[in-house]
């Protein structure tokens, strides 16, 4: 799933220790896409291609093919087995004209994707998806992500509240895609290494507004409006082998030498999910939850359903449930068996069987939401469903933050709301791939 909270944060709210690292010189390898063992060793076509979010093709989705052989394979695995990290796809409007929608699609087992506004200018600039599975990834097959970025960003009208994505950016530029071994802490998968510069893009052009839009006023479009040929590659960009990686606490870049701060975690939260166990994990949830009960609503969660739900099915519990619903993953799969993941935020479900056939799939249905719950009342009646598996209240309780007698605060600290908590799908379903 995506992160818990508001999708219009203004940059990274986390706060953390900002630490002064030297630049070193290393040599390029030039197999290597960017430098790093644990990189892909093929990027395969890189496309993009016009989508529809707010109103008709004022997006683009971008996807990348990657394909690791087993050396790089084994370089992805020696960070899993050895640090706990996971392999991250990301990408990036290094030129911030783009926001990340929150739409997604990939092939990458057991997903979690997450947006931000890194460079604090309301837009979210940065998008990703982390394959959590552990045996990630499998040698010489060919994955796909793609990510969706619209011109349509937060904003305001004069009316003091009158806000949302109303706010139109007509310039040109380039998404670039950057791969990154993550950690799990702080309530989020952060970077301990990455490629950097990315090291392949795609071009986009400047678009002048067509429509508009009023706050409370948003017109819904099916996701996928393609008009560019999924294999057209005209416009990319894939740049030479770079040798650019920063780790830990060092970054290393060919042929530079000064200095760079980033930001690291100053604790630790584990919000991992089941580790191994997921009955042990949904038992966990339940008492661990009692203590939030007590406290006033709403509640944010992640629900994990016993079976894919079409989308009639999911609008039927939801709206019996009357829960809101913020975004949602779904499943298929691909005539070679691997599945593929497709979620978003709510209004993108009415696209969701047009974009299952579109990417030659069948679609099994929908597997998880992140959802927002009024009161008590209204969970035990969520939860009473005998389509629900759980709806995990962990990062609610993480972000309310938890007081030495083990009592849930009342209310969410400032700031504490971008937290990160994958359903449970893939260990309930004991699915790998």
């Amino acid at each position: 799933m995506r992160a818990i909270g508001p999708t219009r944060r203004l940059g990274a709210t986390l706060s953390g220790l900002v630490l002064a690292l030297s630049v070193l010189t290393t040599t390029a390898q030039a197999s290597n896409y960017g430098g790093a063992s644990y990189s892909p060793s093929s990027t395969g076509t890189i496309s993009r291609w016009n989508s529809s979010w707010r109103t008709t093709n004022d997006s683009y989705t971008f996807q990348l093919n990657p394909l690791w052989d087993p050396g790089h394979r084994a370089g992805v695995q020696n960070y899993v087995q050895n640090n706990n990290y996971r392999y991250t796809q990301e990408m990036n409007d290094t030129s911030l004209n783009l926001h990340a929608t929150g739409w997604y699609r990939t092939t990458f087992p057991s997903p979690v994707y997450d947006s931000d506004d890194d460079q604090g200018h309301v837009g979210h600039e940065e998008a990703e998806v982390t394959a959590t599975s552990t045996g990630f990834p499998t040698a010489n097959y060919r994955y796909q992500v793609s990510m969706q970025f619209s011109r349509w960003y937060w904003g305001c009208t004069s009316m003091i509240g009158d806000c949302g994505y109303i706010k139109w950016d007509s310039g040109s530029g380039s998404v670039g895609h950057l791969s990154q071994m993550s950690e799990y802490s702080w309530g989020e998968w952060n970077a301990k290494q990455y490629t950097w510069p990315p090291y392949a893009s795609y071009a986009y052009p400047s678009k002048s507004q067509t429509s508009s839009l009023t706050a409370g006023a948003v017109e819904n479009k099916d996701e996928v409006s393609r008009s560019t040929a999924e294999g057209d590659s005209a416009g990319a960009v894939e740049s030479a082998p770079i040798s650019a990686e920063v780790i830990g606490t060092t970054i290393e870049v060919s042929g530079v030498t000064g200095s760079i701060e980033i930001e690291d975690g100053k604790a630790e939260a584990r919000l991992r999910g089941p580790d191994g166990d997921w009955r042990a994990y949904v038992a966990d949830v339940k008492m661990q939850s009692k203590s939030l009960l007590q406290e006033r609503g709403p509640y944010r969660a992640v629900v994990t359903f016993v079976q894919p739900l079409s989308p009639r099915q999911f609008a039927r519990l939801t709206e019996q449930s009357g829960v809101t619903v913020d975004a949602f993953e779904a499943v298929g799969l691909l005539p070679d068996g691997v599945a593929l993941t497709i979620g978003g935020p709510s209004e993108s479900i009415d696209g969701l069987a047009a974009a299952y056939a579109e990417a030659g799939a069948t679609m099994e249905g929908i597997v998880s939401a992140d959802v927002l719950v009024d009161g008590a009342t209204a969970y035990r009646a969520l939860t009473k469903s005998q389509l629900v598996l759980v709806a995990d209240l962990s990062a609610e309780i993480f972000a309310r933050g938890v007081t030495s007698d083990g009592t849930v605060m009342a209310r969410a600290p400032e700031g504490l709301e971008d937290v990160l908590l994958n359903d449970i799908f893939w260990e309930y379903s004991g699915r790998t791939r």
